[in-house]
């Protein structure tokens, strides 16, 4: 018999099992990684048929500031089929039960842009969107590097972040332990935060680092002065020929760096789960989960992909 359930402890090397052979293009010790410190299997939908598990999914769950109301969300990743069963419309009965269960709980869920299948028939939407910048060496000049530390506290990046989000929605609520679970992810991906500091000692940007393929891959921009980004992109092009920068919609990089290439991508997708409830809520006429993220004036950002 065929079920729908929350993985149970014994799932958990299964279904770690199944990442290995599904996600290839993913490192052996990120997948690794993930089972021993971050999944968590009340936050795992499994598909079982016979005891042997056949689809899962996994459910993070956030707190988003929207439209200066904090509201319940969660962002589904890890979606996956075992090869034997593909194309018998498990993962499509898999996502309706999830579906049913975060109806209740939320009024939006998400689910990121770089997800394989296509989500439009369960009511997702492209609302998210990133700019892409590539940077190299040659764009910038070289810059003095006082300032820039690697060493940042946790409370600095806190106060950095609630500084900048303030001009934005659809961003996820943080508190200093995610900072520091952040560094310890980081630290495995042979990444880590970067941040420039004016000469009273207060944090002015940072950035959010990881390496890939000897490339800097930046997810994450905050700042209170465009000098400050400067002085960041030239430190950190100072030791990678190349910068890959994600930021949001709001940002103009080539205004600072004008030969910087651009390209724009989907960083997440919606669902409105409630949409008379999010009208009452918010007093306003919405019909897609891209009008009601896109109701008033501020521009969205959000940098999490799990």
């Amino acid at each position: 018999m065929m079920k729908v359930t929350r993985a149970s402890d014994v799932h958990k090397d299964i279904i770690r099992q199944h990442w290995h052979q599904i996600f290839t293009k993913e490192q052996v010790g990120d997948i690794d990684y993930y089972f021993d410190e971050l999944y968590d299997a009340q936050n795992c939908i499994v598909l079982v048929e016979n005891n042997q598990v056949l689809a899962s999914c996994q459910i993070h769950p956030y707190q988003m500031m929207c439209h200066d109301k904090i509201i319940e969300t969660s962002l589904l990743h890890g979606f996956y089929t075992i090869e034997e069963r593909r194309h018998e419309g498990l993962m499509k009965h898999l996502i309706h039960r999830v579906l049913m269960e975060r109806e209740y709980l939320e009024l939006l869920t998400l689910v990121a842009g770089d997800v394989e299948m296509d989500m439009t028939p369960f009511n997702f939407e492209p609302v998210f969107y990133q700019q892409v910048y590539t940077i190299r060496r040659s764009m910038i000049p070289i810059m003095d590097s006082t300032g820039v530390r690697l060493n940042i506290a946790d409370s600095e990046l806190l106060e950095l972040y609630q500084y900048y989000t303030k001009y934005f929605n659809g961003y996820f609520i943080r508190n200093e332990s995610y900072y520091e679970q952040m560094k310890q992810t980081l630290r495995h991906n042979d990444g880590r935060y970067v941040g420039v500091y004016d000469t009273q000692g207060d944090l002015r940007a940072s950035i959010r680092l990881k390496v890939k393929n000897q490339e800097a891959q930046v997810d994450e921009l905050i700042y209170k002065d465009t000098a400050s980004i400067l002085k960041l992109l030239s430190f950190v092009l100072s030791q990678f020929q190349t910068i890959v920068l994600h930021v949001s919609l709001a940002e103009d990089i080539q205004k600072i760096v004008p030969e910087a290439l651009v390209i724009k991508e989907i960083s997440l997708y919606a669902r409105l789960n409630q949409p008379s409830l999010f009208e009452r809520l918010y007093k306003v006429k919405v019909k897609t989960s891209d009008s009601a993220l896109n109701a008033f004036q501020r521009p969205l950002f959000n940098s999490e992909k799990s």
